[in-house]
């Protein structure tokens, strides 16, 4: 891995870990979470709800689809990363 690479992956990783201890992100998260999940429960029927797999797409820091936040077991996590 380049010295670059390194850099910038040492920067998102700490930029990451400030934000997930921000108060407010917090918040956000739970809030955000509660609104999502709310929505595919209305839109959906009971038996589907079991079955449901998560696909959190841009998923940042993972934390809308953690564990403790998501009652389904199956949660796949992707980050979207561009570079030029």
């Amino acid at each position: 891995m380049s010295n670059l690479q390194e850099l910038n992956n040492a920067h998102f990783d700490k930029a990451a870990q400030d934000y997930d201890n921000l108060p407010q992100a917090k918040v956000f998260t739970q809030k955000s979470t509660e609104a999502i999940l709310n929505g595919f429960k209305e839109a959906t029927s009971e038996e589907r709800l079991k079955n449901a797999s998560v696909l959190d797409f841009g998923c940042g820091t993972g934390k809308k689809s953690e564990k403790k936040n998501i009652p389904w077991e199956f949660i796949m996590k992707v980050e979207v990363l561009y570079f030029t």
